[in-house]
This record gives C-alpha cells, structure tokens and sequence, in this order.
C-alpha cells in the first residue's frame, strides 16, 4: 500500500476543518494551541 500525503486543495478547507474540531480524537493533538 502506497500513502501520498499533499497540502489541501482550496475548496477541502472548510470540511476537514469542521472534521477536525468536531472530533475529540483530533482535537488532543492540538498541544497548547486550544484548551
């Protein structure tokens, strides 16, 4: 299995944003940035 990981595409901002504070799982990885 081959993984290619690239920047996101202007118009995959918005969803993977709303993905990624509405999950917990992500959200831990954020250090000090969010409380």
């Amino acid at each position: 299995m081959k993984v290619d990981i690239r920047p996101a595409k202007e118009d995959e901002l918005e969803p993977l944003h709303s993905l990624v504070i509405s999950n917990d799982e992500w959200m831990k990885f954020n250090g000090p940035y969010f409380p």
